[in-house]
């Protein structure tokens, strides 16, 4: 992989036999040619007094060196997603607003994905981030690897653009008199996240070509850390524990099988124009689940109504949408009519 265009390369090759490293690199300049791409060029030979230009090793690229670029900003764009998703996700925990029907478990759902990719896609970042710095610091002319390049501006497009929508945003709500609380920390986050991104690989563009090695990247990395941390602490801080979130889906689960046995209930009194016996309700099956494993109780209190009950773990509310009911915590029954359609 040449360091610089061919005509560039090629004239530095012959005017080093002839003339200083200093005034090859003046005379460059002063032709128009960009001072990374000189310097890049010149790096390619040995600075050393020699009758004739001593090349350096040429880098290129190999498709192990393609694998680790494309990882390193495959998993900078899924960890800056999620880091988003997360923020917004406590920001809606932190400030709810029952007007806009939120609901904490859709959230803390949300949540739970994104914290879970940020525990694997953020630290794969950062151990990318380090190896593929270690092998430019290692190879400075890798820096003008065209797939490099190529993501690095694509990287920007991304960071460039989401700063657009968002400051677009702002000003429609503001236009709208719609600014809340909750909206502003939302658009702040993502404009943190996406000034960061495009900052640092902006600074990282203009030092193309050899240069001596900086403190920024890992001064970058750590402040990022520190944020994934802090987010992901907030975030698994609210969450359920593995054991309560389990409890909660079994709940969730036996309120899915109260509502499919109250159709059967239902469509067996309107076929037999009785209700149905201990029996025939014992036998029926729900999602897989006959009702003597639901844990469930049929309790007939009228010529059309009845009693289903059950032993909840946690309190539930009323869903928005669906067939299943909001119960409290512990031994519950809901009062039922057959002859009612759901």
């Amino acid at each position: 992989m040449a360091a610089g265009p061919k005509e560039l390369d090629d004239f530095i090759r012959q005017a080093l036999t002839h003339a200083k490293r200093a005034d090859v690199e003046a005379i460059l300049l002063d032709a128009g040619w960009p001072a990374r791409q000189v310097t890049a060029s010149l790096a390619a030979y040995v600075d050393r007094d020699f009758p004739v230009p001593v090349p350096r090793p040429r880098i290129s690229l190999t498709s192990q060196e393609a694998f680790l670029f494309l990882v390193l900003f495959s998993s900078l764009y899924f960890a800056a997603f999620h880091l988003c998703s997360a923020l917004f996700d406590v920001i809606d925990l932190a400030f709810q607003d029952n007007g806009l029907g939120d609901r904490p478990e859709h959230v803390k759902s949300g949540l739970r994905w994104s914290a879970s990719a940020l525990i694997i896609a953020f630290p794969l970042f950062l151990f990318m981030a380090w190896r593929v710095g270690r092998d430019l610091d290692a190879n400075p002319a890798k820096r003008l690897s065209s797939i490099r390049r190529w993501l690095t501006y694509l990287t920007l497009f991304l960071a460039a653009l989401t700063l657009v929508c968002d400051l677009t945003t702002l000003v429609y709500n503001m236009l709208g008199g719609e600014l809340t609380t909750r909206f502003l920390l939302k658009v702040l986050s993502l404009a943190v996240v996406g000034v960061c991104v495009f900052g640092y690989y902006l600074w990282d563009l203009r030092r193309e070509g050899p240069t001596v090695r900086s403190a920024v990247p890992a001064i970058m990395l750590a402040a990022a850390a520190i944020m994934v941390c802090a987010v992901a602490a907030g975030a698994l801080s609210v969450l359920d524990s593995p054991a309560v979130a389990r409890e909660k889906r079994r709940d969730t689960v036996l309120a899915e099988d109260l509502a499919c046995m109250r159709r059967e209930i239902g469509a067996l009194y309107r076929k037999n124009k009785v209700m149905p016996s201990h029996a025939e309700v014992a036998g029926l099956s729900c999602l897989g689940n006959p009702l003597s494993v639901s844990g469930a109780t049929y309790v007939p209190t009228g010529a059309a109504t009845y009693r289903l009950c059950a032993t909840f773990r946690h309190p539930a509310r009323e869903p928005k949408y669906g067939v299943t009911r909001g119960h409290p915590a512990g031994y519950h029954c809901f009062n039922e009519n057959a002859a009612e359609r759901e």
